[in-house]
């Protein structure tokens, strides 16, 4: 009989630890080497926006605060997500062929959403920028197959358009940066005076191996130059976002190079240097996250001079949203 309760005490031990570790894993919480984990979010783009995360989730706009909590859920279909922070402004692209602009008061309330462009076709990746009193905006126009996937079938008709604005209310359609057969995803934009910068992934099928390309224009839109490979498609690489670094640029991004064919399941974290003219220094450095592979990375922003990163991890089956801090303490962007 000692020994039978004996026997029982370990086995209702076990259990508890068990239901322990169930529980711990099915929300949000604080894991090792991160700041939150929302577990099998199923979520779509997430950005940093005005020290909180911004994603779709279930086709609506949802947010977080940066430890997973504090969700806030807008009756605003998104699937992409661009933000510009000194605006207060939140820009979305839907798969009803819409795009549109959010504008928040300081508690994060909306008081406006207006549709500002509307196809009969897929607009995606929508990403905005600011030079002085221009705004600037890119999104993807696609007809035919989206993210094809399979070697065999005939790509989409992929076509980056470019509008500008003094209003943020009348957009003007400048020019077309690119019109390709490939799947290109992933636009980010960055304004400077009369320079504009436009950074994109292109691949030829959805989850193969994919290059981060570089097209600039010197008067505001109007021309292009050649397009910049900054990463050759040696790997599936996705595009988080490009900033001003050290004295040049830096490139954020996912890559499953070190897992050759995995796409999302098998990549990790990096960042590649550029100088001033766009030539590369040196190769791309993995970037020391808690989770070592399956990240897809959405963003990476410089909060409270900290340095945050925002993926998802295992993308394709669980898909938790995961908010982590650098290692290393403060940073001065």
């Amino acid at each position: 009989m000692k020994e039978f309760r004996t026997w029982l005490r370990h086995l209702l031990i076990g259990a508890a630890l068990l239901a322990s570790v169930i529980f711990s894993m099915s929300g949000c919480g604080k894991e090792d080497g991160k700041i939150a984990v929302v577990s099998k979010l199923h979520n779509g783009d997430a950005k940093f926006f005005q020290g909180r995360v911004w994603t779709g989730v279930e086709g609506n706009l949802t947010s977080f605060d940066l430890h997973g909590k504090d969700r806030r859920t807008y009756d605003i279909k998104v699937n992409w997500i661009a933000c510009l922070d000194e605006k207060d402004l939140l820009v979305y692209g839907n798969s009803a062929g819409e795009v549109g602009m959010v504008h928040f008061d300081g508690d994060n309330n909306v008081t406006g959403n207006d549709v500002i462009l509307s196809s009969r076709n897929l607009l995606i990746d929508p990403a905005i920028a600011r030079s002085g009193e221009d705004f600037f905006l890119t999104v993807i126009e696609v007809t035919g197959n989206v993210n094809n996937d399979d070697p065999g079938k005939e790509n989409g008709d992929y076509v980056l358009h470019f509008y500008s604005s003094k209003d943020l209310k009348k957009w003007d359609h400048v020019s077309d940066v690119l019109h390709e057969r490939h799947n290109i995803e992933d636009v980010d934009i960055m304004a400077e005076d009369k320079a504009i910068i436009c950074v994109y992934e292109k691949e030829t099928v959805d989850k193969g191996r994919s290059a981060i390309c570089l097209k600039k224009s010197e008067d505001k839109g109007r021309t292009w130059c050649e397009e910049k490979i900054l990463l050759a498609a040696d790997a599936d690489q996705e595009p988080a976002c490009f900033v001003k670094e050290d004295g040049g640029f830096c490139l954020y991004y996912s890559s499953d190079i070190s897992s050759p064919g995995r796409s999302y399941m098998g990549a990790g974290a990096y960042r590649a240097s550029f100088d001033r003219s766009f030539k590369r220094l040196g190769p791309g450095q993995i970037i020391p996250t808690g989770t070592k592979e399956g990240i897809l990375l959405y963003d990476m922003a410089v909060i409270g001079g900290r340095r945050y990163f925002l993926y998802a991890r295992n993308y394709l089956t669980d898909c938790d949203l995961v908010i982590e801090e650098e290692p290393g303490g403060s940073y001065e962007h």
